[in-house]
């Protein structure tokens, strides 16, 4: 039976996401190694069954049940073409694909395989690592296949795949005579694939990142700006938080967004009036799905905006004194014990469905830790450990004016997940919970 053009869209709209996923994934990773077709073509399949599951789940999940296979083929034709649901599975495609883009930019997969490779005791180390060598090479040494070493500051040098070849200006041979690098004569030389056997970095390229050059262009780096102190406090609390490593707090921060993006979605999809309406009807319509998210659902960009900039502010300089383990246990268990308490004392005072979400009950608890823990277990804090004090302290005048500021005895007198949190991390701190063994 020949195919119809709705027949044609229809797997055309099932097969396409993976593909659109994996090239978002190349494009944005800017990825130099040639990847085999065949190594495409399967990652695009599977991505597309990935998503089409995601899709259809969703779907049902908020549409109804999809009973039979003829249902699922005129699913975007009933009762009018839907273009709003190819827009989402387009959507979905390009989240899935900055979700690969950001893993194989993190190098997860290297890291995976550094991992395995430590726990079976295997070392892997390449002859010539070419990849993501040169990026990082200001000055090298070449030694070639005829036995002889070259010395000279990168130029240029050939893209990952293909044959290695790199220039270097100033370059100098090393002289087995004077047992000293000599020049060479030239401004530059080029050593081509055949005549290279292995390259060793001398020194590594010292030229500024993109963020150091906007932290320049910003005045907080450079020269002239040690004579103005809050020019450099805002340069020390910078560095402080791009060398920060809390990797637990930014997966926190990534899944807040990429929720909250599903909740743009699908208040657009839904026509719904606002983000808040979506995100606490969901309560009464499909609240096996709404409690479980609760800890990271937001009514609107104002309370995703505070709780992203909450997670900033105190969870990256909070989690350098956990270990990863506590963290994620504390983490996961202050967020919904500070929504059961939310809710608990909501119920108190309404008799209509509850709907308590966000991520502020956390931020509260690490507030309250950080305002009970730093200043009594550490003498030197840096700057950025300062301003969480700061939060901390901030946040303990909040829940002591809160129950003077009214209405009484109504639902919105108390947040009591705000409170329950702040005592949370301030108990976790008072009694050193965390283990933090920094000095």
């Amino acid at each position: 039976m020949p195919l119809i053009p709705s027949d044609a869209i229809f797997y055309v709209v099932l097969i396409a996401p993976g593909f659109v996923a994996v090239m978002t994934a190349v494009s944005l990773a800017a990825i130099e190694n040639e990847i085999s077709q065949f190594v495409l073509l399967v990652w695009s399949l599977v991505s597309s069954i990935l998503i089409d599951s995601v899709f259809l789940e969703a779907y049902q999940t908020l549409e109804g049940p999809i009973e039979s296979f003829d249902a699922l083929r005129s699913l975007f034709f009933t009762p009018f073409f839907r273009a709003d649901l190819i827009l989402m599975i387009l959507g979905l495609s390009v989240v899935i694909g900055v979700v690969y883009a950001v893993g194989i930019l993190a190098d997860l997969p290297g890291r995976l395989r550094t991992g395995i490779q430590s726990a079976a005791h295997i070392k892997y180390n390449p002859r010539q690592p070419w990849e993501n060598f040169m990026k990082g090479a200001r000055s090298i040494r070449v030694k070639t296949s005829d036995d002889e070493l070259y010395a000279g500051d990168v130029v240029e040098w050939s893209r990952a795949g293909k044959p290695k070849e790199v220039r270097v200006e100033d370059p100098h041979r090393f002289s087995l005579e004077k047992e000293d690098y000599e020049s060479a004569g030239g401004d530059s030389m080029l050593f081509l694939e055949e005549d290279i056997d292995r390259v060793m970095l001398r020194e590594e390229d010292e030229r500024p990142s993109i963020l150091q050059r906007i932290a320049s262009k910003l005045g907080l780096g450079g020269e002239g700006t040690d004579g103005n102190p809050a020019v450099s406090a805002l340069r020390s609390g910078f560095q402080e938080y791009r060398e920060s490593t809390s990797t637990i707090t930014y997966l926190l921060m990534t899944l807040v967004a990429a929720v909250f993006l599903i909740e743009i979605a699908v208040t657009a999809f839904r026509s719904l009036s606002s983000i808040r309406i979506f995100a606490t009807g969901v309560f009464g319509v499909y609240p096996w799905i709404a409690w479980p998210l609760s800890p990271v659902l937001h009514r609107g960009f104002l309370h995703f905006a505070a709780s992203i900039v909450g997670l900033v502010v105190v969870g990256i300089p909070i989690e350098r004194h956990w270990s990863r383990r506590r963290y994620s246990a504390f983490l996961l268990l202050t967020g919904y014990t500070t929504i059961v308490f939310g809710a608990a004392f909501l119920s108190v005072f309404s008799d209509q469905q509850l709907a308590f979400y966000g991520t502020s009950g956390i931020i509260y608890a690490l507030a309250g830790y950080s305002l009970t823990h730093l200043p009594r277990r550490h003498d030197n804090l840096d700057l950025i450990e300062k301003f969480a004090v700061f939060i901390g302290f901030a946040a303990l005048v909040s829940v002591l004016i809160d129950p003077f500021t009214g209405p009484y005895f109504e639902p919105l007198w108390v947040n009591g997940g705000h409170t329950s949190g702040f005592l949370i991390g301030a108990v976790a701190g008072w009694f050193e919970l965390s283990s933090c063994d920094r000095e």
